[in-house]
């Protein structure tokens, strides 16, 4: 008797939210809007679980405004995650949970279809990397060092979906030449 083997399927985002109406602000991603994320342990927790947290959306009535943030708001509108659920899975204060869940999606480095920001992911996929070499857990050669540049995100076809939570790695910078002289 043959046993199938299980196969674990990545969490599709949202598939209702329209890919236009994400690409406007997935093309203005900004490191700068991520930076406070390096430093909160808390915040990278919940990124990672909105990864694989289950997500609805119903578009809002009307039209997305022209004005970004109050389009950002308006699509935001369409999703009103569970926050106490999100608290649960992310093992944090509901409190603590409601307020970094803000900061992180008035930073735009969670989306509501599920994904995250090109520069969160790199963050995400930095800790993740380091913390596998801390353990002493040999990485694969084309996952050996942490990606500095997210890719493009208005480049990218899908980018940041579930299924590639963490984007590929880059290969590394070639290696300067040692300087022969000695310091002064």
């Amino acid at each position: 008797m043959k046993i199938a083997k299980k196969q674990v399927a990545a969490v599709p985002p949202c598939a209702n939210v329209p890919d236009d109406l994400l690409a406007r602000f997935r093309a203005s991603e900004s490191p700068e809007s991520a930076v406070w994320l390096l430093s909160d342990p808390e915040a990278k927790r919940l990124v990672g679980v909105w990864l694989t947290f289950p997500t609805r959306w119903t578009a809002p009535k009307g039209k997305p405004p022209e004005d970004e943030r109050l389009a950002w708001d308006w699509i935001w509108n369409g999703n009103e995650p569970d926050l106490k659920e999100l608290a649960a899975r992310s093992d944090l204060a509901h409190f603590a949970t409601a307020r970094k869940f803000e900061a992180l999606r008035a930073s735009r480095l969670i989306y509501p279809d599920g994904t995250i920001s090109a520069w969160a992911s790199a963050i995400l996929k930095a800790d993740v990397v380091g913390a596998l070499k801390r353990a002493g857990i040999k990485l694969p050669r084309q996952n050996s060092s942490p990606t500095t540049d997210p890719p493009d995100p208005a480049t990218q076809v899908a980018p940041h979906s579930r299924a590639e939570a963490v984007p590929a790695s880059s290969p590394p910078p070639p290696a300067r030449p040692r300087s022969s002289r000695s310091p002064r």
